[in-house]
């Protein structure tokens, strides 16, 4: 394996048409930072569908696999780990289900979606049909 060791990345502007639309920031950007490649981008990725007690991957990036752990709780493991355990999982919700992420450690973390019956004050754990999740973080 080689390693490329640089501190900036350049654009190379004579290819770009700046007078076609001189608001384009991505046109006008000549250099950046190595470190905002690195360390501003999606560490993984992971899109899964629910089918039965079994969840498939859909697409992924450093994603080995997603685990069931039971009804409205999966695990989704990390094919490279990251540094630490304090990376962050943006989650949403809806005005009927609420995600939360807990159980992060460096090699996965777990995913916990809760259904709200409002007209009935009650709430659940379910399993959606579909899920996306993107970590962003250090790896090690």
């Amino acid at each position: 394996m080689s390693t490329l060791n640089v501190a900036n990345i350049s654009d190379d502007q004579s290819t770009l048409s700046n007078s076609a639309n001189p608001i384009d920031k991505l046109n006008n950007t000549t250099t950046v930072d190595t470190k905002f490649v690195t360390n501003g981008c999606t560490k993984a990725w992971v899109s899964w569908s629910n089918i039965g007690p079994n969840y498939e991957i859909n697409g992924s990036l450093n994603a080995s696999s997603i685990t069931y752990t039971r009804v409205g709780d999966v695990e989704a493991n990390f094919t490279n780990v990251m540094a630490d355990a304090n990376f962050s999982v943006p989650t949403a919700s809806s005005a009927n289900s609420l995600t939360s992420v807990d159980g992060r450690t460096t090699d996965k973390f777990r995913a916990r979606t809760l259904i709200l019956d409002w007209a009935n004050s009650t709430q659940q754990y379910a399993d959606l049909p579909d899920m996306q999740t993107a970590v962003h973080g250090e790896l090690a």
